[in-house]
């Protein structure tokens, strides 16, 4: 007695149709068992664990949510999209050209579009802060620290220079804590044009990733230097 045979799920069976003039075997009535028991376990058991079974592939699929369609409009929540490690997620184009629009690449940097930009914002800061307030006795670099008023992911900060001087039309350079050029009009960011008169002026300039940028003068008569940070940049992560 043969004990029944199946091709499904790997293509349908093709039974014979027995009609009334036809003798009925048990290989007839095996062949439906056994393929009733492969189109079970395809479906799978309430709760399955077989990660080939329909019930285990659509388990999230709960109350009256449908299963979210390939072409279809549906409106997903609360999901989480996880895409292979430096892989970018895209987006196709009116031509139908898939074009990148963010990935996380192999350093855990957040980058955008198909430039690779890393993904950035500005940050203002209310109060402003005040990280540098001297009288410099010389023209050397001095580090203004941004630790407290910004993000480990700063790259830049922004605000208002103030100098002072017993002479007219003494300059106020910033540069990043990495940068080397030398006092010039490339970093200068304020100077006084009247003696005892502050010279005022917006500034922006990199830091390093301590967050610190350096500030010189071009004469020890300068008597004050203010930094204020009114905000800065960061990366975003």
């Amino acid at each position: 007695m043969s004990a029944g045979t199946t091709t499904f799920p790997t293509t349908l069976d093709a039974n014979v149709v027995r009609t009334n003039a036809d003798e009925i075997t048990s290989t007839d009535h095996n062949d439906h068992s056994v393929q009733i028991e492969a189109v079970e376990a395809k479906v799978g058991a309430t709760s399955s664990a077989v990660t080939t079974s329909h019930d285990y592939k659509l388990s999230g699929v709960t109350g009256t949510d449908k299963a979210v369609s390939k072409t279809g409009t549906e409106t997903l929540t609360n999901k989480v999209i996880v895409n292979s490690n430096n892989v970018a997620f895209q987006i196709k184009n009116v031509a139908g050209v898939a074009k990148n629009v963010i990935n996380k690449d192999a350093s855990d940097q957040t980058t955008i579009g198909e430039n690779n930009y890393r993904a950035t914002r500005f940050v203002a800061i209310n109060p402003v802060a005040v990280v540098s307030s001297a009288d410099p006795s010389t023209t050397n670099w001095y580090d203004a620290d941004c630790t407290a008023s910004t993000s480990a992911n700063t790259y830049a900060v922004t605000g208002t220079a103030i100098i002072i001087a017993t002479t007219a039309n003494r300059t106020l350079h910033a540069r990043n804590n990495t940068d080397s050029t030398a006092q010039g009009a490339i970093n200068q960011v304020a100077n006084n044009p009247v003696v005892g008169v502050a010279g005022v002026s917006a500034f922006t300039t990199g830091v390093d990733t301590g967050q610190i940028f350096e500030w010189s003068v071009d004469n020890a008569d300068v008597t004050i230097v203010y930094f204020i940070i009114r905000g800065y940049w960061e990366y975003v992560d």
